[in-house]
């Protein structure tokens, strides 16, 4: 039983904080080539490199696997008689604000997805006609250290939560996360700081994957720059031109190249928020949300 203390043997779901604000086209914002309000000076538009252009409404894509849930008021705590004046858990209103949240709990399945690529590259790549291909000569080979640092037994689940001196769990210690029948079941036995790591892969995976689905135009200049060339290829070493006229990156190149791109979109995040190209940190939800989620009050309140 002391091993299931130092595990959580819970339903993880994970929450992305939906700070939703309703962008405005009012007074000419929004696209191109409208009148500012404000000074009356026209805004630029595609050929226009002089004139302030604002950045276009864009409408982040839900996240995925994920439902939303509209904010509102709800009661936490408890509303039994304190007889022991601990006060410790008041009966309160709170206010929560708009978010998504996981439609079921986080799978093996889903779990061993992100094992595998914190040891490996995305599927999703960018660069114009880019082919991956594995080098002949020098075989990819995963790294016995993931992308965060840690070696594969870091991010397994411990099978040993499902230990006890009063039940027979022998079956789930040895099949639960390895065999395949359990891959829709919810993963269990993984620390706090493994889910926190794990909400951390899979904003960049998402956002990775958002960003590389984007045109080459639209992607901002400085990170145009930092990995393109002016055609919209790769700026690789190593990268070389096949007979189909296509750009070859081998898989080693191409798993270096993608954690040096996230690295630099996490630390220019703003240039894609900005550009509704980023979506908000996966995280774990707090009291709050878990608990208004559950109670699924959305459309039986009223509204001050």
């Amino acid at each position: 039983m002391k091993n299931i203390a130092r595990f959580l043997k819970v339903s993880l779901l994970i929450l992305l904080a939906a700070s939703i604000t309703q962008s405005c086209s009012l007074f000419g914002g929004g696209k191109g080539g409208g009148v500012s309000s404000a000074t009356g000076m026209a805004y630029g538009d595609a050929n226009d490199t002089i004139s302030f252009k604002p950045y276009d409404i864009q409408n982040l894509p839900n996240p995925p696997g994920m439902v939303f849930v509209q904010g509102g008021r709800t009661v936490l705590g408890s509303f039994e008689q304190d007889l022991f004046g601990a006060r410790d858990n008041i009966e309160r209103t709170v206010t929560v604000n708009s978010f998504y949240m996981d439609e079921t709990e986080i799978t093996n399945e889903k779990w061993k997805e992100y094992v595998y690529y914190q040891f490996r590259p995305m599927p999703e790549q960018m660069g114009k006609d880019t082919e991956v291909k594995d080098d002949p000569n020098n075989p990819f080979v995963p790294s016995q250290t993931s992308h965060n640092g840690q070696e594969l037994a870091d991010l397994v689940p411990e099978d040993s939560v499902w230990a006890s001196d009063f039940s027979f769990n022998d079956v789930y210690s040895q099949n639960y996360y390895s065999n395949p029948g359990f891959n829709e079941y919810p993963v269990v036995g993984v620390t706090w700081r493994q889910v926190v790591d794990y909400t951390k892969w899979r904003t960049d995976a998402v956002n990775y994957g958002i960003i590389s689905s984007v045109a080459f135009d639209e992607l901002p200049d400085e990170f145009k720059l930092e990995f393109y060339n002016p055609d919209g290829s790769l700026q690789m070493l190593g990268a070389s031109a096949s007979t189909t006229g296509t750009q070859e990156v081998f898989l080693e190149e191409l798993d270096q190249l993608q954690q040096d791109m996230i690295a630099y979109i996490n630390q220019n995040k703003k240039m894609f928020i900005e550009r509704g190209l980023y979506l908000p940190e996966f995280r774990l939800p707090n009291e709050a949300e878990w608990e208004y989620a559950a109670k699924a009050t959305v459309g039986t309140q009223y509204l001050d």
